[in-house]
């Protein structure tokens, strides 16, 4: 939902949580689709995988983008194999 009077700049948020390490990297992009040239990203480091989703909730949240406007992707390690999936 827009809040009455706030400019929506982004209206798709792509992220990428990638576990390194024993830590998270969690990669961000804002875009809006309508117009290509309003686009912003970033990237930090989590503790945790719950720390690293508050992360992008608190970015959907202060850019006010909807659930169905969200897509990530996670790639864990598999310390059995030494694998990634």
């Amino acid at each position: 939902m827009t809040r009455p009077g706030i400019k929506r700049a982004f209206t798709r948020l792509r992220a990428r949580i990638s576990q390194e390490n024993g830590a998270f990297t969690v990669r961000m992009q804002l875009y809006n689709h309508l117009k290509t040239n309003e686009f912003a990203g970033g990237e930090e480091t989590a503790d945790s995988i719950e720390e690293a989703s508050s992360m992008i909730a608190g970015i959907a949240e202060q850019f006010y983008i909807r659930q169905p406007s969200i897509f990530i992707d996670i790639v864990m390690e598999n310390y059995r194999d030494g694998t990634r999936h």
